[in-house]
């Protein structure tokens, strides 16, 4: 492999581990942005939003604080 293919491939890796770390980074705004508006509703248990949307319990708690 020349120097080149070697440049190619290592912006190909850097780009696909871009591209899933934003859409990870995306998946957890949309789950923070679910889970916000569930705490405004006031149906749900803490421990409920935090399983309907994959949140630990504890960052389900800090939004809840930050909307009081």
């Amino acid at each position: 492999m020349n120097k080149v293919d070697c440049v190619v491939e290592a912006l190909e890796e850097k780009y696909d581990e871009g591209k899933s770390e934003g859409i990870s980074q995306g998946e957890r705004d949309k789950s923070e942005e679910i889970a916000v508006n569930l705490l405004r509703e006031g149906v749900f248990s803490l421990g409920k939003i935090a399983e309907i949307t994959g949140l630990p319990i504890s960052e389900v708690e800090a939004l809840n604080d930050s909307q009081l």
